[in-house]
């Protein structure tokens, strides 16, 4: 037979995560170091620059927690804070470890 992707549908070849799905930081990319900062986008920036992501992170609780993000992949950084357009940058300090108010 035809070896590939079954096009029937079954809850055993779902992609999603049903219950707990805590998984180790060994293949982590970023941790942001408090349990209500979630990280919702991680994508590249408007202007289309190879070199630029952005972090999107929310507060869960809505009650601009301060927390550290941690790039576990990059030595150092260069980190702005901006608004959801992705305008009125704000430098913080460069390091692979921040401390960034949501």
């Amino acid at each position: 037979g035809a070896k590939g992707r079954s096009s029937s549908s079954s809850s055993s070849s779902s992609p999603h995560v049903n219950g707990n799905a805590d998984l180790p930081l060994a293949g982590s990319f970023l941790e942001t170091g408090h349990p209500s900062l979630w990280v919702s986008a991680v994508k590249r920036e408007s202007s289309g620059s190879r070199d630029g992501v952005v972090v999107r992170i929310f507060d869960n609780e809505g009650a601009n927690s301060s927390a550290s993000l941690r790039l576990l992949s990059a030595p150092s950084v260069r980190a702005y804070r901006t608004n959801l357009i992705e305008l009125e940058e704000v430098p913080l300090p460069s390091a692979s470890h921040l401390t960034v108010a949501a």
